[in-house]
């Protein structure tokens, strides 16, 4: 790019922005303000999302008070239904209710999932901890049930994690870079959509945590290395250690809340020092020993949190999460930087000690990949081929982001996106068009922008990855205008371009919070209105508490799909099989095996061990379709492999490459009958739901049920389906089986009577057998 000719000093070529003494003027009251904007953003969208859940919990579909039945022992009956995008704080409630009720310190383990058996929990413990806290003060001052304050307190987890990251991050940045800077860096933090999302109320999981700490620690590791060589020469180093000692404690907190999260960040940092040692030229003017302090502090810090949430009875192999081999290839690393800077500044030489030490900090750098490779069947579960398929073919989160992009409002997704990336690099650009701007400082800045390049690269190949690249973006984009803020740098941007670029970027920090404004406004508008995904939910959480009315003797052990297995035990606590946990790999593969048994005795034979009481099936959620064919396709036995669509596996002609398994097609077929030891319990979605395309499949586990009893059962199913003729049939057999039967003849008196009455399918009244046994007090569980 050639240099624009001028003969105005550098020092008054700053058309982008105004002096620093205007920053410092107004600097408060600009920080006080962006506060202010980002408060009321995430309070409007409290607003509009505690409507959608009052209604939603408020909404019953029984004929009368569940909550008045007697239910299982163990099981709860909870009302306030969770929102659809924060679904996993449904298992955060579920963890912070066990840690309360048992006294717990961590949870580590839990029966509620991969039944009977159980599975591991590795996550980590602090929203665990202010869930306790927080639920049990409302419990306390309100005398509100557990299992509806601890989702009250998990709703306000978004907002109240992300006013404190603002504040904490804003004054951070005034200290540094002043209160302009500050300000502008608050309001895009809360105005990009990516970034709100992790923040927004009724989300309760741990990626805004994360979020936070990575980017306070790469902002911390980046100022720490251009604060130093954005002063002249004249000044000398600053001595920065607490700066590298910071960025250590930051990532290593966002270690501990999720190493998958964390190393990729770690990585990138590291790679950006690796190339600022070997290509700087301004080494000096760095701290002797930074490196290695950054090293240890993360190092530090990733033990520390390892012992809290392990010691002293759970320290095993689980390289998903934070561990120690994790946390010494980060000193080592940190030791290979100060090794190679020392080298490079002519403080040491690569005698042979200093070679053998390099080479062992490099050993035990790569020693975890090395491990993951070797044996990850025994310490990273995530590689197994079949949770690695799994997540990759079908969980929406690890899709690549054009996925995205055929939903709604795709221009204002691509908009949000990319607009900080785009600025941050056409500045940088502009920067590095003038010859006067110090390189070192340009080269510094290349350097430290490696974790955002790299996290953006990861989040065009899996979305879970673009609110954490968004504030590493953000968090450049407020290095960079704090260098031009306090004329380190210089740039000047052509007048049509101004005209351009300054209400795009207006738009791109005030647009969010006015879309948030008018979902305000709309939802006091039609305030009766919920949104059409929370239907599903709501006939899960109806139909998982009328199981529980209807057999208050057992706790139910439900075999579904994994989404809905989520939704259950949430909703209940009663007992699942396979959610899409990396944790629950031993569960997952169980459901999936059952569902996919190539007999019904080998089906029954599994059902029977895993102690399985009903089965559950959706059709807006048949995921065990997906699921099956994987497991056949890990063992070798499918003879075509599935699409990589996140939906159903589809062939290009249209037809399903993998066609259900036998017993999974006899579950949901609507023509042939279920197994004589399944009893079909008829449920009807709510019309007012809109969802007549789609259907319920509801089977009860009877081991011991006889021909007679199932074809009674079929009977009442067909009758309360609308069918009949079917109906009088199943019942006409029943009574060739079991002669004594007296209910039979009224039963297909009652139906020939329904028949004339011609009601159309669905709205026949249902029936409640009398027992035909005196001593049998035991109704028939129809929900």
């Amino acid at each position: 790019m050639s240099r624009p000719r001028s003969a105005v000093p550098v020092e008054q070529r700053s058309k982008f922005l105004k002096p620093e003494k205007f920053g410092k003027r107004l600097g408060s009251k600009l920080i006080l303000l962006a506060l202010s904007i980002a408060v009321a953003t995430l309070l409007a969208d409290a607003v509009s999302q505690n409507r959608i859940i009052e209604g939603a919990r408020k909404l019953t579909l029984a004929d009368k008070e569940i909550g008045s039945s007697q239910i299982p022992r163990g099981a709860v009956l909870r009302e306030t239904v969770i929102p659809t995008f924060g679904i996993d704080g449904n298992w955060w409630i579920l963890h912070a209710e066990d840690m309360v009720k048992n006294g717990d310190f961590r949870v580590r383990k839990t029966n509620l999932d991969n039944a009977p058996e159980g599975r591991e929990v590795h996550w980590s413990s602090g929203i665990l901890w202010y869930l306790a806290l927080v639920g049990q003060s409302i419990c306390a001052l309100t005398g509100m049930p557990l299992q509806e304050a601890v989702p009250l307190a998990a709703f306000f987890w978004g907002p109240f994690a992300g006013v404190l990251f603002l504040l904490c991050w804003g004054l951070v940045i005034k200290k540094w870079l002043g209160g302009l800077t500050a300000s502008l860096s608050v309001l895009a933090l809360c105005s990009t959509p990516g970034i709100f999302e992790l923040f927004r109320f009724g989300i309760c999981d741990h990626h805004g945590m994360v979020g936070g700490f990575a980017a306070a620690g790469t902002l911390a590791l980046a100022w720490g290395i251009l604060a130093p060589i954005s002063k002249s020469k004249k000044q000398g180093a600053s001595q920065n250690f607490h700066l590298f000692m910071w960025s250590g404690f930051w990532l290593g907190c966002a270690m501990w809340v999720s190493a998958a999260t964390a190393l990729p960040v770690i990585a990138a940092a590291g790679a950006g020092g690796f190339i600022y040692v070997m290509l700087g030229r301004d080494l000096t003017l760095l701290p002797l020993g930074c490196f290695r302090v950054w090293g240890l502090a993360g190092c530090l810090t990733s033990l520390a949190f390892y012992f809290i949430e392990y010691f002293p009875a759970h320290m095993g192999w689980r390289l998903e999460v934070n561990h120690p081999l994790y946390a010494f290839a980060w000193l080592a690393g940190g030791e290979v930087l100060e090794t190679l800077r020392s080298a490079r500044e002519g403080h040491a030489r690569f005698a042979t000690l200093t070679s053998l030490r390099l080479l062992s900090c490099l050993c035990v750098v790569g020693l975890p990949i090395l491990l993951i490779l070797a044996w990850s069947e025994r310490v990273f579960w995530v590689a197994d081929p079949f949770l690695l398929n799994l997540h990759k073919k079908h969980i929406m989160e690890f899709q690549p982001f054009y996925v995205l992009l055929a939903g709604d409002h795709p221009i204002l997704r691509i908009f949000s996106t990319f607009l900080w990336p785009t600025a941050v690099l056409a500045v940088f650009g502009y920067a590095v068009a003038w010859k006067e701007n110090p390189r070192r400082i340009l080269r510094a800045l290349f350097c430290v922008s490696l974790p955002a390049i790299g996290m953006f690269m990861l989040a065009m190949t899996q979305v879970r990855w673009t609110g954490i690249a968004l504030m590493q973006w953000v968090m450049l984009a407020t290095i960079l205008f704090g260098l031009l803020n306090r004329q380190y740098l210089h740039i000047a941007m052509p007048k049509p371009l101004r005209f351009v670029a300054y209400p795009v970027l207006a738009a791109g920090l005030l647009i969010h919070p006015f879309f948030v404004a008018m979902s305000v406004t709309l939802g006091i508008a039609a305030p009766s209105l919920l949104p059409k995904e929370l239907a599903p939910v709501i006939v899960a959480r109806d139909i998982i508490q009328r199981i529980l009315v209807s057999s208050p003797q057992v706790l139910p052990r439900v075999l579904c799909a994994p989404t809905t297995s989520t939704e259950l035990v949430a909703y209940s606590r009663a007992e699942v099989l396979g959610t899409l946990y990396w944790e629950n790999m031993p569960g997952l593969k169980a459901a999936a095996n059952i569902f996919a048994s190539p007999s019904e005795e080998e089906a029954r034979e599994q059902i029977k061990n895993r102690g399985i009481t009903h089965i559950l099936l959706f059709s807006w959620d048949e995921f065990v379709k997906e699921y099956t064919s994987l497991l056949r396709e890990e063992e070798g036995m499918a003879t075509q492999h599935a699409t990589t669509s996140p939906k159903n596996a589809t062939s290009q002609g249209g037809e399903a490459t993998n066609q259900p398994d036998p017993f999974l097609q006899t579950l949901l077929s609507t023509d042939a009958n279920p197994p004589q030891w399944l009893r079909p319990l008829y449920y009807p979605i709510p019309e007012s739901f809109d969802m007549r395309e789609h259907h319920v499949w509801l089977y009860q586990v009877v081991p011991n049920q006889t021909l007679a009893e199932a074809n009674l059962h079929r009977g009442i199913f067909a009758h309360d389906s609308g069918d009949f003729d079917a109906a009088i049939s199943f019942f006409e057999a029943s009574g060739k089986l079991d002669p004594l039967d007296d209910r039979i003849p009224r039963l297909i008196e009652y139906c020939q009577e329904q028949k004339s009455l011609a009601k159309p399918p669905g709205e026949a009244t249902p029936m409640a057998l009398e027992s035909p046994n005196p001593k049998s007090t035991n109704p028939t569980p129809n929900p």
